[in-house]
């Protein structure tokens, strides 16, 4: 199923669950801010289309590309992973990762 969300237009897209106690649109807003943080010039940030995978056992992956600028003033695509568990209405980080 793909939602689409209007906050810079992003699909999600996930395996599990996508019924409307989803929590795979709060993990994926949680995840990006997080990813956000890790950026050289965080305000700076537009994200691209975004994954979210439900892994089971309330862990999720979430994939995804960000442009923002680099130390140097360039803006530069950037490819991002998060994995984070969501229980009890609370998203908790495992790992994030941006390359790029």
């Amino acid at each position: 199923m793909v939602i689409g969300l209007c906050a810079g237009c992003v699909a999600i897209l996930s395996t599990g669950d996508t019924g409307s106690d989803s929590p795979g649109p709060h993990v994926t807003v949680a995840c990006r801010d997080w990813a956000r943080e890790r950026l050289k010039n965080p305000a700076t940030a537009d994200f691209g289309e975004d994954w979210a995978q439900d892994l089971g056992a309330g862990r999720w992956r979430v994939t995804g590309v960000v442009d923002a600028e680099n130390a140097f003033g360039a803006t530069v695509r950037a490819e991002w992973t998060c994995e984070a568990t969501h229980a009890a209405g609370e998203t908790t980080l495992v790992s994030v990762s941006v390359d790029g």
